[in-house]
Formats: structure tokens, sequence, C-alpha cells
């Protein structure tokens, strides 16, 4: 549940994600029979599209009926203007990037979507276009399955490994040693996020388990961006010790690293120090493959970033790290305009030391910022999707009028 200034009354992207044999079906499965048993589903209002590849029998969901499509274009041909709700199963076998625009758009005309899909490939990798999902999503549930390698029974398991032609869940321990007996209890690797806009609160959080596990001399590492530097911090130079300062003034000592290698090359040079803590990890070039590479080696990771950038476009690694996770805390800021949940960071520049304006779609991704706006070019808002505005913007292929909840 979130914490806001008005309750959410705009179109969002909730995603159900996890390996094979996860629960994913049985959610949706379940949100359909209670949209059914309260009389709320009626005739086009909900739309339950699925890809053929979800199921050997994917035109039928416990007793609801689906719509098999293979193309984005085929669910917006079921969209009415009655269509409040539309629900996308299978979402990561979607081949085609035209999903990504229209479930964009599906969320920007006001509807509430509800996807569900694999995280992660048997390779390991982020499946299809989960991350370009993930970096849209307002709302995350990850489901676990239960391991069955070695007798394991782990049931965190989050990732899919292939067997006998057959996919099955798969712990992280097992995953990268199939052939070896469990890890010792408590030595098990892990990630959790804490994500969300600026603003969000998100960093808070995270600091809050970092003292956590201070007090209890759990002696966790600190990692930052080596070139952020907010609210005056000098840049460090790689694995040199900087200073991270977070919006309430708290100040909190980090190596900096600007790369995935920096970080494991880090570790591996300190192997006593596997509580490891993150902060910022859009900009940390290679941290998917750094972290994926450190979990079965007993590395526990927690780690803040944006999903999105200001653009609404994924940013960096973290929406990659989204399907790898075991948590991940999603969290809203407050809107700068009308106070409602703002899960949209708004860039704001001053051109010539000018009044501020929107900045513009083909402005740079990466420009690090703060609360502090005095004498920079761009700084920053927290605002709803109503509010959030980006200049130059290229148009979406699918139209569709915003619909209006009654």
């Amino acid at each position: 549940m979130f914490l806001t200034g008005k309750p959410f009354q705009q179109g969002s992207l909730k995603i159900i994600a996890g390996p094979v044999s996860s629960g994913k079906t049985e959610k949706v499965e379940a949100y359909l029979d209670s949209l059914v048993d309260s009389g709320f589903k009626k005739d086009s209002n909900i739309v339950v599209a699925r890809h053929p590849s979800d199921d050997k029998n994917p035109e039928h969901l416990g007793f609801h009926r689906t719509t098999v499509v293979s193309n984005a274009d085929e669910i917006y041909d079921q969209i009415r203007s009655s269509t409040g709700t539309v629900i996308i199963m299978g979402a990561s076998h979607f081949e085609d990037k035209n999903i990504v625009d229209l479930v964009d758009a599906l969320v920007r005309s006001n509807r509430q979507v509800v996807l569900s899909g694999l995280n992660l490939t048997a390779n390991g990798k982020p499946y299809g276009f989960m991350p370009e999902f993930m970096g849209l999503a307002d709302e995350v549930e990850l489901t676990k399955g239960t391991c069955t390698t070695n007798g394991c029974h782990d049931e965190s398991a989050n990732r899919s490994g292939l067997s006998k032609k057959e996919y099955l869940a798969v712990c992280a321990h097992h995953y990268s040693n199939p052939d070896l007996p469990l890890s010792a209890a408590g030595k098990e690797g892990s990630l959790e996020l804490f994500v969300g806009s600026m603003f969000s609160g998100k960093s808070t959080q995270w600091f809050r388990k970092l003292r956590r596990r201070q007090k209890l001399d759990f002696s966790p590492i600190v990692f930052k961006y080596a070139h952020d530097d907010r609210y005056g911090e000098v840049r460090a130079e790689c694995f040199q010790e900087g200073k991270i300062t977070l919006h309430g003034g708290e100040r909190v000592s980090a190596i900096a690293i600007s790369t995935g290698d920096e970080l494991r090359s880090y570790l591996e040079n300190n192997p006593g120090k596997k509580d490891v803590f993150v902060d910022e990890g859009q900009f940390i070039a290679g941290l998917y493959d750094a972290v994926f590479n450190l979990i079965p080696r007993g590395y526990k990771f927690s780690g803040t970033g944006l999903q999105r950038g200001f653009n609404r476009k994924k940013f960096g690694d973290i929406p990659a790290l989204m399907c790898l996770a075991d948590a991940v805390n999603m969290n809203y800021a407050i809107c700068v305009e009308c106070g409602h949940p703002a899960p949209e960071n708004q860039r704001m520049k001053r051109v010539n030391g000018g009044n501020p304006i929107p900045a513009h779609y083909h402005d740079p991704l990466q420009a690090v910022g703060g609360k502090d706006t005095a004498g920079v070019d761009y700084f920053y808002q927290a605002r709803c999707l109503k509010d959030w505005v980006l200049d130059g913007e290229p148009r979406n292929c699918y139209e569709l009028a915003r619909f209006e909840w009654k």
C-alpha cells in the first residue's frame, strides 16, 4: 500500500513477474474471479489478452475465456471506449516492441493495466521486453517458485532453469551450482531494490535498512556513483571514499565506482564484505551482470535507483535488476502540482538563467540533480502522469481517448 497525499486515481501498470510455476497465472485467475463475483466485469470493460506461448491451453483460464493474441495490434483492436482494465498474460513472449508502446498508451489514457510474464530466461537474462515494462511499472509483485534441484525445495526460487527440455523454477544457488549441496543456512545471496521517482523516500528506506544492519554488526559496505556531486559533494575517483548525502541531510560514507566491473573487482579484493549497499544504481554501467554473478556466491545486495528517467523510458540497469530481484519496494512521491501520487520524474531546466521550462525529449538522459536548484542547469520535480510534461516527445503509434472512471 502506498502512502500518498491523495488516493491513486490515474492510469497505472501493475506487473506480476516470476519464473515458471511460480503462481503468476493463479494470481491473475484469482483477480478475475473477484471481478466476476463482484459483478464488476461486464462485456467490454475488461479485456483479457494472452500470448499463445503462455500456456498449452491459452484460450482458458479456469472458467474464464481469454483472447489469444500474438501482437500489440490484436490487443489494440479489442479496446473500446468502455474498456477501463486490460490484462495481458504472457507479456514476456511478445516479440514486437509495439507492445511496449501500447502498454504506455493504455496507462496514459487513464486505464489500468495488469501484466504477467516471466522475469528471466534460462540464460539468466531479463525475458523479452520485461525491462521496458519494469521501467513503466507503478507496482510490481514478484512471484516465487519451488526449487527442485538436488532436493532443495527452496520456496523463494526466482530463476528458470532448463532440465531435460523442461523449464523448472531454480534458486540462485542451484542455478549456478546445480550439482552442489545446499549452501549453509543464511549464506544465500539476494537482491532487494528500493525504486521509485525522485523525492519518493526510497533512499530513506534504504538508509534505514543500512543503519539497522550496522547496529547488528553486519559490517555492510556501501557504494556510490563516482560522479554524483549533489549537495556540494566532491566527485570521487574510483575506489576512493566519498559521501552520500540524503535529502534529509544525513551523510553516509561510500566507496566510489562507475561500473559493475569496478564493484565486482572491489568485492573480490575484499572477500569478507558480502552485505552490499548500492546507491543510484541507474548510473552504474554493467551493474546487472556483476550482481547476477555475485548473488550465487552469497552476496546480499540492497540498492536504490530510478527505474525510469525523465523521458518515461527505462533507466540504466535498474529495470533489468527488477527482473532479477528477490524484493522490489516501489515508492511514490507527491505531485507538486496536484498532490496526487507522483511516479514521474519531471525534469526542468533553465536556459541562460531564465525561467524554468520542461526539459526536451532530446536532452541528455543522465544529468545528476537534487533538491537544490540554484545555479544548476537542470533540476527535478515529482509529478503525476497527468501533470508530467515532455516537450518534443515522438508520437505514439497507438491513439486512445482518455478513459473516465465513474
